[in-house]
């Protein structure tokens, strides 16, 4: 199982129409998220983990095509990456014992 993700405190969401918005308080910036990136951010919140969010897309979209499952776990994995490197998510880490 993978570490969930956390949102950034300055990052403020709303979902509307079937998509997600997010605006930076930092950086004054917006962005909507397409079908893709709106389903993987719905995951992110569920606080499912990177490999859970693939696992969970490749179910419901690449079943039974092994190269489209392959696909979906690339695109969750540099999307989630992105988001990383822009301060909007981070991974959780696992807690201390």
């Amino acid at each position: 199982m993978s570490n969930p993700w956390i949102i950034a405190e300055q990052i403020v969401w709303s979902a509307d129409s079937g998509e997600i918005r997010l605006y930076d308080a930092l950086e004054g910036t917006f962005q909507t998220l397409n079908a893709s990136g709106t389903a993987i951010w719905e995951l992110v919140v569920e606080g499912l983990g990177t490999e859970e969010i693939a696992a969970r897309l490749s179910s419901l979209y690449g079943e039974d095509d092994e190269a489209e499952r392959k696909l979906i776990a690339e695109d969750v994995h540099a999307f989630l990456a992105d988001l990383a490197t822009r301060g909007v998510v981070s991974p959780a880490t696992a807690a201390a014992p």
